[in-house]
This record gives C-alpha cells, structure tokens and sequence, in this order.
C-alpha cells in the first residue's frame, strides 16, 4: 500500500488510500471493502470503515457509509452490514446511530443517538429512532430535543420526548428572560407554539397520549395522568381532562368537555361562544352563554353544574361561585337556556328558559319561561320556586305553581293563573283568562277582555264584566244579551230536582229566586177556575137579572079602552143590554074589574117570566 502523508491518518488492512492535506482523499485500487477517506490539516480526520469519509480536524467516520464534516464532527454506524450509513455535518455535530443525520455548528452542535434521525441546528438532540428535532439553543438545558422514536421538535428548546410526538415552537422573550419552547412528552402527542405543552409539562413526569397542543402556552394533559387525547388549540388553551378539547385563546377544557372560543370553559359539557361556560353533561352556545357555576382557577376546583344546556348570546350565564377563591359547589343542574342572555343566574334543577333574557335570575326547580324577559327575577334561597310557567314577553309567575301566559301576564299569588295579553292574577287561587283581564280578589276568577274580578269569590265573565261584591257572579254588561238555548230541553227539566222557583231581576239585572214557582201557579190557577166558576155564576145571574128587568118592562100592560072588554099586546124590553119579549093579556069582568097576565121571554138566557094580576076600578 502507497501513500502520502501530510499531517493525515491513514487507516491500514481495508483499501488503498490517499489523504491530502487540504481535504481531498482518492483511492487508487480497491480490494475487499470501499475506500475510506480523511481530509485536513494538522491532527486531521479519521475515516474507518468502508466508504467512510471525515473531513475536518478532529472529524471521525467510524462504520460503513458513514461521512463526518467539520472539526471535531463525529459519525457512527454501529452497523457492518448493508450501507445505511450516519452522516454528521458541522464542527462538533455527532451522529452515533444507523442512518442518523447530525447537521450544526459549534459548542453542543446537532446530535443524533436514533437509528434514522435527523438533527438539525445548534444544540439540537435527536434520540429516538427515526425522529427528528430542528433547532438550536446556547445551552444543554434549553436544547431542541426529539427522544421519543418517530418524534419531531422543530424551533429552539422544542422537546417531543414521547413515541410519536411532534413539538414546533421556539424560544419566547418574556421579562428578559429566554421561555421554553414547545413540550411533547406523550405518545403520538403535538406541541405547537412557544411555551406549548402536550402530555405533560417539563418535570412532572406525566406521558398522556395522544394529546395535541397549538400555540403559545397552549397545555393539553399537562396537569395529571388519565389526561390522554386532550386537544388545545389557542394561545393559554388549556385542555385538562381525557379527551377535552379546548379551541380559543384562554379557553379551558375538563374531561369529556368541548370549549370553544376566547374564555369559554367547559368542564364535562359544551361550551360554544366568547366567555361561554358549561358543567357537567351541560351545554351552552353563544357569546356568555352558560349552563354552568364554574369556579375559574380557584385552588380546589369543585363540581360544576351539570346537564345544562345554553343556547345564545349570554345565555344561561351563571353566577360564577367562586373567582380566584374556594371550590364551587353544585347548585344546579338539568337546566335548559335558549337565546341571548336567556337562564343567567340560574339556581336549580330541570329549568327551562327560551328567548332574550328570559329565566333569569331564577332560584328553584322545574321552572319554564318561553319570551323575551319572561320568568326572570323569581325566587329567593329562603323561598325557592317551583312549576311555574310563564310565556310572552315579560310574562312573570312568580310563585310555585303559578301559570302566566301572554305579553305582560302577570301571575303573583298563590297559586294563579293569567292568560292573555297583561292579563293579571294578584289574589290567591285566582285565575284571569283574557287581555287585561283582572282577578284580584281571593278564589276570584276574570274571564274575557277587560274583564275585573276584584272581591273574594267573585267571578266576571265577558267582555268589560265587572263583579262589585264578594261571592258575586258578573256575567256581561248592561248591553248584554242573553240566550240559553238548553234551557228549553227535556234533559234540564229532567234535571231538576224537588220543587221549582221562579227567578227575578231588578234593574241593575241582579238575580234572585222568587218563592213562587210552577206549584204556586198551579195552586192560584186552581183558585182562579174556582173563582171564575163563581164570577161566570154570577155574570149569569145578573145576565138574567137583567133580563128579568127587560121581562119587566115589555110585561107591563097599556091600559084598555073603557068600551071594550078584551085586549091582547106583545112588547119588546131591553135593560143592560139585555133583550126580552112580552105577551099580555087583559079582560073586564065588570065594571069596575079587569083581570090580566103576561108571559115573558130573555133572549140570552132563554128564561121564561109572568105574571097575572086584577085590577079594581072605581
């Protein structure tokens, strides 16, 4: 074997060599392996290996295909076999494993201890097999490092140091002061963004898998075990629980829990909207929506709300029970918000609120508010309500069980009822069905428009119907009319039971029941036949009385002339109206006396009259 040296090492037994000072190595004739090649000035490079090359001083190539470029840099293939070798390019740089790549410069240059890997960049570390890690750092401790096998950090202090992991972000001045970089330390985990944490956070051991984290201090399963498959994507993201997701700048994500947009946060439940919040099994959407009592970073974090659900711009936004302080207790939970600031400061279970602002402010249970405004302000601890339902703008029941339905209904006593456009129910078990209709009196009941029930027990029905004293039943004004048709119907008569009345009215159409009814007409009906049987006798009696005097006076006899001793009349009376005939007679019997009669007869009554008389004449 042949050469020439200058300041050069010549590695003996594998092939024919030649080494030039400056940089340049060309075998003349290969035997049993490839050449080897090693460039440089004083204290050069050392290549051994087949088709290994070194060029810099203090470079070494040691195994099969393995290039080493730069002072002091330092390739290994622990290999023999096949050509997959390891490639370290910069002063300083060291690549020790099969097919490993080491690219930088200077003091703590890119090092490579995984089979495949890639280091890129100043202080760059990449040891798990086929990873690799992009970037540099002035320190050890700060270093870009890829250590879990198929990993990848990209930027200054990235770390992927899980199976899997990808880490992206670099170096974050804040308060003078280099920040860390992004952080992968669970299997198949991403950290993307300065101060990015995903699986866990530097030093605490945790390995979630699965995790996901994109921006500047975004965390994903970084405060305990049991945290895998946890996603935040955002500036100050946090997704704390397994399988959270977090989407939005500071928002924050429980287990089981979807948060998305800037602060919303969601622990067990959906949260969807700028500063939404929902509990457990909860859900809100919109901006401030919520269906929750979360307790931001309070040291011990308590139960949320739960099975809520919050739908619009402020919707269901509970009052938070805890801000920089304790736990948060459960208050409530199954409640239901619809619309723009509806269910906001919600205590209680399985409420309901739908539309602008309505159910707010609202302690108790099972409670239901359908409008704009409805069913808010009801409730205190002390006094907690509950099955009230109110629907229409502003509609307010305000007491357990209370029933208010129409704009402006108003239902306050226990319990009413007020349907209608500002209907209003104010006294006890009082009900007012009808716009503006009034039942303000105990047990008091309104029906129809404008109508005003105002006493105790007192009922108003039909329009403008108005009771104006206790135990009263108003029906109708003084234009009313009224019609019954079943009245007339065999089945009302039917009905009837015991002995019957008549009902009165006065002037202002107050009802009464008179004492008489179809027995007392019965009674007088029987007295009056009698009575008219009697009258009938005695309009007969006096018919004939005055046809006796008809009688009479066609009876009386003219006088009969002195010569003659015979004479007959017929005459024609009439008294009263009444008419009668008369036949009379007279004969002389001597000088000085007459006999005579008559007969008479009344047309009405068909009664029959005489008389006979003497006449003594002197």
């Amino acid at each position: 074997m042949g050469s020439i040296v200058h300041s050069s090492k010549v590695v003996k037994n594998v092939a024919t060599a030649v080494t030039i000072g400056i940089g340049l190595a060309i075998p003349f004739k290969p035997f049993s392996a490839l050449a080897q090649v090693a460039c440089g000035a004083p204290a050069g490079g050392t290549a051994t290996g087949s088709a290994a090359f070194a060029c810099g001083p203090g470079a070494t190539a040691s195994g099969v295909a393995t290039t080493a470029l730069g002072a002091n840099a330092i390739a290994t293939n622990p290999n023999i076999f096949g050509n997959s070798g390891s490639t370290a390019v910069g002063s300083g740089a060291n690549a020790n494993a099969e097919g490993a790549t080491a690219v930088g410069a200077d003091l703590n240059s890119g090092t490579t201890a995984g089979n495949y890997s890639t280091a890129v960049g100043t202080g760059a570390f990449s040891t798990g097999s086929h990873s690799v890690s992009i970037g540099g750092a002035g320190v050890l401790v700060d270093s870009t490092s890829a250590a879990g096998d198929n990993s990848t950090a990209v930027g200054s202090s990235a770390k992927a140091f899980a199976n899997g992991a990808t880490a992206v972000g670099g170096n974050n001045l804040q308060t003078g002061f280099n920040s860390a970089g992004a952080f992968a330390s669970g299997i198949n985990s991403t950290a993307v963004g300065s101060n990015s944490a995903a699986g866990g956070a530097a030093g605490n051991g945790f390995a979630n898998e699965g995790t996901t984290a994109i921006g500047s201090q975004a965390a994903a399963g970084t405060t305990g075990t049991g945290q895998s498959f946890a996603t935040a994507v955002g500036y100050g993201a946090e997704a704390s629980g397994s399988s959270a997701t977090a989407l939005g700048a500071n928002s924050h994500a429980g287990s089981d829990a979807v948060a998305i947009g800037l602060s919303s946060a969601a622990t067990g439940g959906v949260a969807a909207g700028l500063y939404s919040n929902a509990g457990y099994l909860s859900a809100s959407i919109g901006a401030g929506a919520g269906a929750s009592n979360i307790a931001f970073f309070a040291p011990t974090p308590g139960t949320t709300s739960a099975f809520n659900t919050s739908v619009g711009v402020g919707a269901g936004t509970v009052m938070f029970t805890t801000f920089n302080g304790v736990a948060a207790s459960t208050t409530s939970a199954f409640n239901t918000a619809l619309g723009a600031g509806a269910g906001s400061g919600v205590t209680g279970f399985d409420n309901v609120a739908s539309g602008l602002n309505a159910g707010n402010n609202v302690i108790g249970n099972d409670n239901i508010a359908f409008g704009t405004n409805a069913g808010s302000n009801i409730g205190t601890s002390a006094a907690p309500v509950s099955d009230t339902i109110s629907i229409g703008r502003g509609a307010t029941a305000s007491l357990s069980g209370n029933i208010a339905i129409g704009a402006g209904a108003v239902s306050s006593a226990d319990p009413t009822t007020a349907v209608g456009f500002m209907s209003q129910a104010t006294g006890n078990n009082a009900s007012a069905f009808g716009a503006n209709a009034i039942a303000s009196g105990l047990n008091s009941t309104a029906i129809g428009q404008g109508t005003k029930a105002a006493f105790a027990n007192s009922t108003a029905l039909g329009q403008g119907a108005a009771a104006t004293r206790a135990d009263q039943v108003a029906l109708g004004t003084s234009s009313s009319t009224y019609t019954m048709s079943g009245l007339t119907s065999a089945k009302s008569s039917a009905a009837q039971i015991g002995a019957t009345n008549y009902v009165t009215t006065d002037q202002f159409g107050n009802l009464a029941a008179s004492p008489y009814g179809p027995g007392s007409i019965a009674s007088l009906e029987s007295g009056v036949k009698n009575l008219q049987a009697g009258i009938d006798r005695l309009d007969n009696r006096v018919d004939r009385a005055f046809e006796g005097a008809a009688m009479a006076m066609a009876m009386a006899a003219p006088a009969m002339p002195g010569d003659k001793n015979y004479a007959v009349s017929i005459n024609w009376g009439d008294f009263q109206g009444e008419n009668a005939f008369a036949s009379t007679a007279q004969a002389r019997l001597s000088e000085n006396l007459m006999i005579h009669g008559g007969i008479g007869y009344g047309a009405r009554t068909h009664s029959v009259g005489g008389r006979v008389g003497l006449t003594l004449a002197w």
